[in-house]
This record gives C-alpha cells, structure tokens and sequence, in this order.
C-alpha cells in the first residue's frame, strides 16, 4: 500500500538521523501542528490519510504506532465507527507537566474521527491543545467528583482510551466511576 510505503520512508529517513536532528525534526513537525496552520495540516492528513490510523499516529508522532504498536487494533475495532458523530475520551494527554507538550493522540483522533468531538484528561493543564473538536481537562482519574464533572459536560462517551497513570487499580476506578456517572 502507498502511504505504508510512505510511512516507512518518512521513519526511515528520520531513523537514520543523528539524535539531535531526529529531535529538531520532531521539534518542527510538531510546532507546525500545534501551531496557526495545524488546521491545514489535520485537513491534509484527513484527506490523504483519514482512514489510515497507523499512518496517522506516524504522522502525530504518537507512541501508539512505531513504539507500542497499538494503531493496527484501535483501526480494526474503532472503523465501523470512524464517520459517527461519536465522543472519546483519552485519559493521559502525555508531555508531563508541560502544557505545550503532548496531545499528539488528541489531534490523532481527530483527524481519525472527522465527526467525532475528542476529550482529553490529565493531571495537568493541557489547554493549549483545545480546538473547535478537541477540548482537555485537567484532573485526576482517581478523582470520583471530577469524573462525575467530567460526565456531566461530555455527555455519552462512546469510546474511552486509557493511558494516564498506568495502574490497573487507577484504570478499574476510573472505568466503574465513568460507567456509574453513565447510568
């Protein structure tokens, strides 16, 4: 398929390059992204690539592809869903306590779901990331009231990708709680 090829050449060739250029390199993608004009790069990434997740988390230079290998499930489950008018919600926006840092899977999903609206939870602030379908949060998964507030101005949530504090008992909490609020 072109955009494998595509994509195992942009890696390659980023692969390839001395650490300190691998980093300018993902410094300049990423600034464009989250920059004025990243809106031209989702449109331009959801033409081309839209239904492509694997392609998309390479472009987003998410860990979910080329690192952890995830995009190929996620695509296989979340397709029949990709031009629903759906909400997700992805605890963990990444980039630590840096509010620029992080929300590549944000924009990821996005560009994934063209109908969807894509929320975002993290123990710091990400607001930076807001955009007309993307909105973040800032809070604990651990933290029942925040999750209730957090239900409460989302609405449904379809589907939930967990990927904050990594402990199962923080992950079994978060989904009773969400699932409660849900009733």
């Amino acid at each position: 398929m072109v955009t494998d090829f595509i994509r195992t050449c942009a890696v390659g060739y980023v692969r390839k390059q001395p650490k300190a250029e691998q980093y300018r390199l993902r410094e300049r993608v990423f600034a464009f992204q989250t920059g004025p004009f990243g809106w031209f790069a989702d449109m331009l990434c959801g033409l081309l690539f839209g239904s492509n997740l694997k392609m998309l988390a390479t472009i987003y230079m998410t860990d979910k592809w080329n690192h952890h290998w995830y995009a190929q499930h996620y695509e296989e489950i979340l397709k029949q869903d990709r031009h629903k008018k759906i909400n997700i919600l992805e605890i963990g926006v990444g980039g630590y306590d840096n509010p620029r840092m992080g929300g590549n899977s944000l924009r990821m999903w996005s560009t994934f779901f063209p109908k969807g609206h894509v929320y975002g939870v993290d123990i710091y602030d990400k607001s930076p990331h807001d955009r007309r379908r993307i909105k973040t949060f800032c809070g604990s998964q651990v933290d029942p009231i925040f999750l209730d507030m957090l239900v409460r101005e989302i609405g449904k949530i379809d589907v939930i990708i967990d990927d904050g504090s990594h402990i199962n008992e923080h992950m079994i909490l978060t989904f009773q709680q969400i699932g409660r609020a849900h009733v």
